[in-house]
């Protein structure tokens, strides 16, 4: 071939790629979560970097973060340790439209009354969450110290029948419910024309006998408060008749619109049981506590995005909460969303969309407080390089200034983990597996522990300032009888 001819057979492939560059996605085309076809920009040909920071469309217009005056009460060294690892956990605003922003200390004062009280009644801990919750993971870990520490028994809320196993307690129903729904997940999950899904988002509608055979998942040896319980509730509904059995305990459930707790108490602390459903019913789930002492539910709701709640019937929720005694409600979501996020306008509507949530709950549990747990850190392919997510810290921010202001809660995961790349040092450590967004059973531990430290360094400044204020009480009472002492020896 002549050379004219090759020279011009080079140059009309290095202008199909400069074509193809730049009309290619910029950010590739996605072909599963972790798969994404690219192709090198124009800027890559011409030596240009494409990884210059940017601004989100909507953020760039946003005006910052307010700052925050904190509000110290004491200049004691001691009490600025608690305020150190408290501020971990980000609480929210007195007042958010007062330009001098101020941190509502007390927020969590409530909840951390209860687990003192806890010697004499249940205290109740709901967590929400999509798959990184299954299994137990994490929730098991706040469960295992909270109970521990101030007593208390049983595993909480199970579905009637599970799907994914749990690291705490088994469980065997026979035979698998033919009609089975959930507010979470696909849309032909969905049940027709009713909101009756239960505290656990999901519900069976049996007609028939059914079986169901409970004991822990872990050897004798190694058994935890968790798996020893004197009390047993079955959430359910029937519009006809049914029986349930507990360890030969037999009631009837009443017809009725709305759902029912029945309480069966056993004459011991155990650790397997057996229960049986005669009849037709909606069943919402299980439940394992002690009398007294903490439980935590552990509610996992597979790929969803939070934005679920209102979709529930207010009366079924308001009705659990209240008779559960539930404190705190904690909503750990946002990492099923990551990956769709394109813009910051995308960010504005689900942050939007997660305060619709909160302002929901709070309204039906208005003794708990709340505490909304963002996103993990979560890797995408950039060119063959593992980055996190570009809006995924844009998007901790605006849920962590957003919770603030309606008066939740918040803890950054994402910088728990240590922000951005955090994920792909878990990774290497055997913390998370390789799809670089899911814990390891390891991992989730290790954050199981990292929000109990935050909950109860929160605990600990609770303690601290309570202690004070009996001081303050018990000298001032000292100062008044020391003066009536003294007016009683002046009428003398």
């Amino acid at each position: 071939m002549k050379p004219y001819k090759i020279t011009i057979f080079i140059f009309s492939c290095i202008a199909l790629l400069a074509v193809l560059a730049g009309v290619f996605p910029k950010d590739g085309i996605r072909i599963n979560d972790d798969t994404i076809i690219e192709f090198a920009s124009l800027n890559s040909y011409i030596g240009i970097s494409d990884h210059s920071p940017s601004v989100p469309d909507t953020l760039a217009q946003q005006d910052t973060v307010p700052q925050v005056k904190e509000i110290i009460l004491t200049k004691e060294d001691s009490m600025q340790l608690y305020l150190k690892d408290l501020q971990k956990i980000q609480l929210p605003f007195v007042n958010p439209t007062d330009s001098n922003v101020q941190i509502d200390w007390a927020y969590l004062d409530a909840f951390y009354e209860s687990l003192v009280n806890a010697d004499s009644t249940c205290v109740n801990i709901v967590h929400y969450g999509d798959s990184q919750l299954e299994g137990d993971r994490i929730s098991q870990t706040l469960r295992m110290v909270l109970q521990k520490q101030y007593g208390g028994g049983g595993v909480g809320l199970l579905p009637f029948f599970p799907t994914i196993g749990s690291m705490t307690m088994s469980e065997q129903t026979e035979p698998e419910p033919t009609t089975r729904y959930m507010v979470y997940g696909a849309q032909s999950l969905r049940r027709p024309q009713s909101k009756h899904y239960g505290p656990m988002g999901q519900v069976a509608v049996i007609n028939g006998t059914y079986k169901s055979l409970f004991y822990p998942a872990t050897k004798k040896a190694n058994r935890f408060e968790a798996q020893y319980y004197n009390r047993f509730l079955v959430l359910a509904k029937t519009d006809s008749v049914c029986t349930i059995t507990v360890n030969k305990q037999k009631k009837q459930l009443t017809p009725s619109d709305d759902m029912q707790i029945l309480c069966f108490n056993l004459t011991d602390s155990t650790t397997n049981l057996q229960a049986t459903v005669e009849g037709k019913a909606d069943i919402y789930g299980y439940r394992m506590q002690c009398e007294r002492g903490v439980t935590v539910d552990n509610i996992p709701l597979r790929g969803c995005s939070g934005t679920i709640f209102t979709m529930i019937d207010p009366q079924q929720l308001k009705s659990y909460f209240k008779q559960t005694n539930t404190k705190l409600i904690i909503l750990q979501f946002g990492g099923n969303s990551v990956p769709y996020i394109k813009s910051g306008k995308q960010i504005d509507t689900y942050v939007n969309q997660l305060t619709t949530q909160v302002k929901y709950l709070k309204k039906l549990a208005p003794d708990a407080k709340m505490l909304f747990i963002g996103p993990s850190d979560m890797t995408t392919k950039k060119q063959g390089e593992r980055i996190t997510y570009p809006l995924l810290p844009d998007l901790d921010d605006r849920l962590m200034l957003a919770m603030r202001q309606n008066g939740v809660a918040y803890w950054s995961m994402f910088q728990a983990m240590g922000g951005q790349g955090g994920m792909i040092k878990w990774v290497q450590d055997g913390l998370a597996g390789n799809d670089y967004i899911h814990f390891s059973r390891k991992g989730a531990t290790k954050m199981g522990e990292m929000l109990t430290e935050v909950l109860l360094a929160g605990q600990e400044y609770y303690l601290y300032r309570l202690k004070k204020q009996l001081e303050a009480e018990r000298l001032e009472a000292e100062q008044i009888n020391l003066q009536t002492d003294s007016n009683l020896q002046s009428v003398k």
